[in-house]
């Protein structure tokens, strides 16, 4: 009883520094400003900017809170919170994340979950998802999936030209995201009946595998854009990124949410999948393609699109990941699609 009246003092004390910090974000950044720049030597401090610091106090501020949300869900529904990946990635996030006492708090509550024999989950417990054996493919279906590849990365050079009849730049982009789209239903319709019946069946375990994923996800990816800021002094938004963000939410937010998750993961993991079978050769060429496709076609240097790559490389690794362990696309597409929801989030209120 005693450890949950702290669960719940520690859960609700973090979502009020939360709110807090999403509110104050810019005295907060200011502050944190003023202070790397009186300790820092200058050759740290030149790449950072207080906008850059505003946005990520209000992105952190946004993701204690749904991290508050979560934990606070988990201990409603087991009276407790068990020692699963899924906690343990949350609390390790919150350390990383927030601020003021809440890293200490978050400490303390990891501490409890790892020293609660109550809190470990009986591996009887746990309902393994099932075992999908890959599918023979045909060198028609081999062919269908250079086709896919090649209508999408089309749009680069059909999309300007479209807008040219349609004087539609929106229009233009919509028609052809449409036939993607389409093609990549057609083309994947076995796939997609056959693991549906899958998800179907097992959603609660592919749900909360994809929501296991995408926590470590985000982990990485913060590590990664501290190594891009600090180490090669490179940060600041991609080509995707800033795209995204001149376009209207109207269009972006089904662009990001639902169709990005269904084509992109079709493509580079699906299509790819198809070609490559070794796990880790898959992971490799995966993210590569998936990371340097959403940062080329910027104006600035190579060197600094590769470095901008890498957290999307990350995304993209983590992403494959759960492809080849779990056999099936949706376990992607949701970790893909929970990924982007927030992405716009942030974008819409921040």
């Amino acid at each position: 009883m005693k450890k949950n009246l702290y669960y719940i003092f520690y859960i609700v004390t973090q979502f009020l520094f939360g709110i807090y910090g999403f509110i104050n974000a810019e005295k907060l950044a200011q502050e944190e400003f003023k202070m790397i720049s009186e300790s820092l030597p200058e050759v740290f401090t030149k790449s950072l900017s207080l906008e850059t610091l505003i946005s990520g106090a209000k992105v952190s501020a946004v993701i204690i809170i749904i991290i508050s949300i979560i934990l606070l869900g988990t201990l409603v529904r087991h009276k407790n919170l068990q020692r699963k990946t899924l906690t343990i990635v949350l609390l390790i996030g919150s350390i990383l994340f927030s601020f003021s006492i809440i890293p200490i708090l978050s400490i303390i509550a990891l501490i409890m979950v790892f020293t609660d024999k109550s809190a470990v989950v009986e591996k009887k417990q746990k309902k393994d998802l099932p075992i999908i054996s890959n599918i023979s493919y045909t060198k028609k279906d081999y062919f269908y999936g250079l086709i896919l590849i090649l209508v999408y990365f089309g749009q680069i050079l059909f999309v300007p030209l479209l807008e040219k009849v349609t004087n539609s730049i929106e229009f233009s982009s919509i028609f052809y995201q449409i036939i993607i789209f389409g093609i990549t239903i057609l083309i994947f319709k076995n796939v997609y009946k056959r693991d549906f019946k899958y998800l179907k069946s097992n959603f609660s375990g592919y749900f909360k595998n994809a929501l296991k994923f995408w926590g470590i996800m985000y982990l990485v990816m913060f590590l990664v854009v501290a190594i891009q800021q600090f180490v090669f002094k490179a940060g600041g938004q991609s080509v995707n990124q800033m795209t995204l963000e001149s376009l209207p939410i109207w269009y972006t937010f089904p662009l990001a949410v639902f169709f990005a998750p269904v084509v992109e993961e079709a493509i580079f993991r699906g299509v790819i999948r198809r070609f490559i079978r070794n796990d880790i050769l898959f992971i490799v060429i995966s993210s590569i393609s998936f990371g340097l496709l959403h940062t080329l076609g910027s104006e600035e240097s190579l060197y600094l699109v590769i470095v901008q790559s890498l957290n999307y490389v990350a995304m993209g690794s983590l992403l494959a990941y759960s492809y080849t362990k779990t056999n099936n696309i949706f376990t992607s597409m949701m970790v893909h699609a929970f990924n982007n929801f927030v992405a716009m989030l942030v974008i819409i209120f921040i």
